[in-house]
């Protein structure tokens, strides 16, 4: 039975993950996202996608991880502006692309775009989970569906990991078993995270024990970053924890061999 859900590919369940999202979005007067915004974020990612490849490989594709991450774009933030949300799109195909190493994806493409945008763009846009509605009736669904995605992808110890340490931190240097905010935790833009972004089998290690370090990384450095009142520490850690598992140690490794190497015989 297991072996069959892993067979199924996580990108179709990520997207039955979003189709409740979009239930809420578009059917509860509470959430302020607007079918433009919906658009502009499938032209930015999906339709960037599909030039890009056409140009580095001469090939017209329907991707889905254009698709995915166009929902991954909406559902992460939120803006009464529209633009937003093609800018985000864009860059996260760009980083899907060009910011690799060794072949490899070195950041969780929609990571790297809303880190950017929410950076530079902080006065117009903030972390979606304020438009959510909350309605309980969807919490358990999205649970379900994100539960399924990391068993998928191999990744149940990586998001079980940052759960544990995320709640272990609070407890520890908050006083708070769980976040003040516990509402924020049923947010699609927190489940998006633990269920899609740290999960994401391209960015984030194989090994067992290797995932868990990950988790803990992310958490020390969110840590860090909400002692320090840094906003939106939990994209920046991943992004930091990512930067360092797929292009700085890869780097220093790649660098070691080079230099003891034994040289050829003449």
């Amino acid at each position: 039975m297991l072996n069959r859900i892993r067979s199924v590919d996580p990108r179709w369940l990520f997207l039955l993950f979003f189709s409740g999202v979009f239930y809420d979005a578009f059917f509860f007067e509470t959430n302020m996202k607007t079918g433009w915004q919906l658009l502009l974020a499938i032209i930015g990612a999906l339709g960037t996608d599909i030039l890009f490849n056409y140009f580095r490989h001469r090939k017209w594709v329907f991707p889905q991880s254009g698709l995915v991450s166009s929902c991954g774009t909406f559902i992460l933030i939120s803006s009464p502006i529209n633009w937003p949300f093609f800018v985000l799109g864009f860059l996260a195909i760009y980083s899907k692309h060009f910011l690799t190493y060794n072949g490899k994806h070195i950041f969780n493409p929609v990571n790297f775009g809303a880190c950017l945008v929410l950076f530079y763009c902080n006065d117009s846009v903030q972390n979606g989970s304020s438009t959510w509605s909350g309605h309980f009736f969807m919490i358990p669904y999205l649970i379900t569906v994100g539960i399924l995605l990391t068993l998928v992808a191999r990744r149940v110890v990586i998001s079980l990991s940052y759960l544990a340490f995320f709640v272990m931190f609070h407890y520890a240097y908050l006083g708070q078993f769980l976040p003040a905010n516990i509402y924020g935790l049923y947010a699609p833009p927190f489940m998006l995270f633990i269920f899609f972004m740290i999960s994401d089998p391209k960015t984030t290690p194989n090994e067992w024990w290797r995932q868990v370090l990950f988790a803990l990384s992310v958490v020390i450095i969110e840590g860090v970053s909400k002692l320090n009142k840094i906003p939106n520490g939990v994209l920046w850690s991943l992004l930091i924890v990512s930067f360092c598992h797929n292009a700085i140690i890869p780097m220093a490794k790649d660098m070691a061999d080079k230099i003891l190497r034994p040289a050829n015989p003449v």
